[in-house]
Order: structure tokens, then C-alpha cells, then sequence
């Protein structure tokens, strides 16, 4: 990931871009989520808007050690994610685990891990 990063500040120096540890990123994630839900806008879609937030303040986003152990990790994720894809963010990571064996295990893993299986591989 440091290589990549490093490269793709080198090739397009105008590129906004962040790297972030993944566990790191979800932390600030939450922070944002709950801030929007208290907003004047309320809660509905607080999770898209604040990946479409990030997106536009970030044209590659790349996440070092993605790792989904939290259930409310893995409910967000979807949504956040296409967000960030909707607003043309690139998101780049890193993992020790295939996507299939993401939250592996976890509690209701059935719902909200399907869906984001599937939009990773479309957006491949």
C-alpha cells in the first residue's frame, strides 16, 4: 500500500487522497455518521451522505488492513461504500482475508455481507 500510495501521489500530484488503517477509518466513519444523524438533515440516507461526503473531499481512498469483526461495521458498509463509489471515489485496500471470508462468522453476517460482496465485485 505504501508503494501505491506513494506512486499515485507521485503520478497526479493534484489527486486529493487519503490512506488510512481501516479500523481507524470505520472510527471516524461512526463519529460522521452520528454528527449527520443529529444534523438539521436528520437521519435518513446519513450513511450514503457521509460517503458521498468523503468522496468529494477524496478522489482515491485507500484502506490499509480491511478487517469487518463489528456488526455495525458490517451494516454500514454497503451503504457507506456506495456512497463514496456514487460520488466517483476510488477505494483501494488491503487485506489478509478474501472478501468472502470478511466478518466471517459474524452476527447476521447473512445480511449484510451479501450485498457488499456483490457491490465490491462490481465495482472491480
Amino acid at each position: 500500500m505504501d508503494l501505491f500510495f506513494s506512486h499515485a501521489r507521485s503520478a497526479l500530484p493534484s489527486l486529493s487522497a487519503r490512506r488510512v488503517h481501516f479500523h481507524e477509518f470505520m472510527l471516524s466513519m461512526h463519529q460522521d455518521i452520528h454528527r449527520q444523524k443529529h444534523s438539521q438533515t436528520g437521519s435518513i440516507g446519513a450513511v450514503k451522505a457521509v460517503g458521498a461526503k468523503l468522496a468529494g473531499e477524496n478522489r482515491l481512498l485507500c484502506l490499509d488492513e480491511l478487517q469487518i469483526s463489528d456488526i455495525a461495521d458490517a451494516a454500514i458498509l454497503s451503504q457507506l461504500f456506495q456512497g463514496m463509489w456514487d460520488e466517483g471515489c476510488c477505494v483501494v485496500s488491503t487485506s489478509n482475508r478474501a472478501p468472502s471470508e470478511l466478518y466471517k462468522d459474524g452476527l447476521n453476517r447473512h445480511v449484510y455481507m451479501p450485498k457488499f460482496e456483490a457491490m465490491l465485485q462490481a465495482n472491480s
